[in-house]
């Protein structure tokens, strides 16, 4: 029989698994554009998130009865509030030549806070909960299901948006070894009906050490469809953190597994398995010349070469856009703005950046510098333009407290978002904000290598190496192409693993961990 407070530990555990499988279906693509976006004044997604985690939140916290738990939440929640002050405080005195102050909002930046704060509520969640690693596979294969056979299945169908861009697929997968079609990245590489393709890539990454490891305990021909479908839409998504990313993950998984069965265990390596393996090996080396992400690679070089042209081309007018600048410098600064316009797209910049949140209207001496000081590789890489106008942003500030505090991230979102998580999050938090906000992820990281290896005997185990593989893979991920730290259904399942593997390294359960093929290792 259950007392009262076990009913609400299982609600609360029920809901909690709910709240993670419910995570693909609220980064669906057409919540976050009209008119599901304009209905109300933040996504509606992150408003359920909020309304899910805070009923769950007060659930956990009277089915725990825990005062030392409660004694940290309340703490690190004052700690949030203090800086949340000094944040917006330092951001009120803030000088910019943009006239609506790059877009600030108080409530915009009360809202972000909150949903950096979501997937750290995980965390705690996911340790406390007694989630078992067979609850917790089964959550993983669900997510697979969920996302990667989408993919493939959309994909097949000719019906899925295109990772690039907001427009559908013109080609599916079989069209990418027909040279006839003219189809470029543009046209094939898939991300079903999901919002972000790099976003949605980080987080089959952080799957994919998992699905290696529920295929290899639980050897099946259900098991091996699953890692291949997941194999499978790695390449469709066509991005470089997804096609490199997945073979990465895969040639880890085997070093991983061959490691434990033949120094770790007495355990026979298992032909099948390698034979798998081997299959998914070649496959991948066989669909990687043919892949949007090595397409993507060839066209964007040529676009560059055709826009830069020759030398002696790209001289004359250099010299011929200095004259003008040198005669529009004359006059006012907004004098400079007309020239900008009628010549970036010589220079291969996208409108995206000279036209928007950050545009030639607001600061051209900024755009002029990046056309005549910039090569041709530097003005086509996202990210360098990217963080360069974040960089301009400050120095035009000149404001110490910003290193500590952040520039805010309305202000950096409407500028551009960086796609490099941690020097993102510093631009727009400050190092202190990084600090409470972004490197719990780190530290948690980093708390698994120390316990493993402090405990080596106990807790060196294939089960705790794989989560760790997962989470570094990611962690490095976001840090390279971003995308993940800020992207809610990315960090709560990210939030979802740190949690658990804390859970696996602090709970009883120690040195029981083995290469079982009969899956029975899941019922611990």
């Amino acid at each position: 029989m259950f007392n009262s407070n076990d009913k609400y530990k299982q609600l609360t555990k029920n809901l909690f698994m709910l709240f993670i499988i419910l995570q693909p279906f609220l980064d669906i693509y057409f919540f976050y554009v009209p008119p599901l976006s304009k209905m109300l004044s933040f996504s509606l997604p992150t408003i359920i998130r909020i309304l899910f985690i805070f009923v769950i939140g007060l659930l956990f916290v009277y089915s725990q009865r825990n005062q030392k738990m409660n004694y940290f939440i309340l703490g690190y929640g004052l700690i949030l509030l203090v800086y949340f002050a000094a944040h917006i405080y330092n951001a009120r005195h803030f000088y910019t030549f943009a006239t609506n102050n790059l877009n600030f909002s108080v409530t915009g930046e009360l809202f972000y806070l909150i949903r950096m704060v979501i997937p750290l509520a995980v965390i705690l969640m996911s340790y406390k909960i007694n989630i078992s690693r067979k609850l917790f596979l089964r959550i993983i294969v669900a997510l697979t299901i969920l996302i990667s056979g989408s993919i493939v299945v959309t994909d097949l169908l000719g019906f899925a948006l295109a990772s690039y861009g907001s427009n559908w697929i013109n080609g599916n997968f079989f069209s990418w070894f027909d040279v006839n079609t003219g189809f470029t990245y543009w046209d094939t590489a898939a991300k079903s009906f999901f919002y972000y393709a790099n976003a949605v890539s980080a987080l089959e990454l952080l799957l994919a050490p998992m699905l290696f490891y529920y295929m290899i305990t639980n050897f099946n021909w259900k098991t091996v469809l699953l890692a291949g479908v997941h194999l499978w839409a790695m390449f469709i998504l066509g991005t470089k953190t997804s096609t490199f990313g997945v073979m990465i993950a895969l040639f880890g998984s085997l070093g991983i597994y061959l490691l434990f069965a033949i120094f770790q265990r007495k355990e026979r390596l298992n032909p099948k398995i390698l034979t798998v393996f081997g299959a998914f090996i070649l496959l991948s080396g066989i669909l990687l010349p043919y892949s949007p992400t090595l397409n993507r690679a060839t066209v964007d070089s040529v676009v560059v070469s055709s826009r830069e042209g020759s030398k002696k081309e790209a001289k004359k007018r250099d010299e011929a856009l200095k004259k003008q600048f040198e005669a529009a410098a004359q006059g006012d600064r907004k004098d400079l703005a007309p020239i900008i316009k009628n010549n970036y797209t010589q220079y291969g910049l996208q409108s995206k950046f000279v036209e928007g949140g950050y545009s030639y209207k607001v600061d051209p001496q900024f755009w002029y510098n990046i056309m005549m000081n910039w090569n041709a590789t530097d003005r086509a890489s996202f990210r360098k333009l990217e963080q360069a106008q974040l960089v301009r942003i400050k120095q035009i500030n000149n404001n110490p407290l910003d290193n500590w505090l952040g520039i805010t991230y309305t202000r950096m979102n409407y500028a551009f978002n960086l796609e490099r998580d941690f020097v993102s999050q510093w631009f727009s938090m400050g190092y202190i904000g990084v600090l409470l906000l972004v490197m719990p992820y780190v530290f948690l990281m980093l708390y698994g290598f120390y316990r493993i290896l402090k405990d080596r005997r106990e807790l060196l185990t294939y089960w705790h190496v794989t989560l760790l593989f997962g989470i570094v893979l990611i962690l490095g991920i976001s840090f390279y192409s971003g995308n993940v730290l800020d992207f809610l259904s990315e960090s709560t399942i990210l939030g979802f693993v740190e949690g658990h593997l804390l859970y696996s390294l602090r709970s009883g359960k120690r040195r029981n961990d083995s290469l079982d093929f009969n899956g029975s290792e899941l019922d611990k």
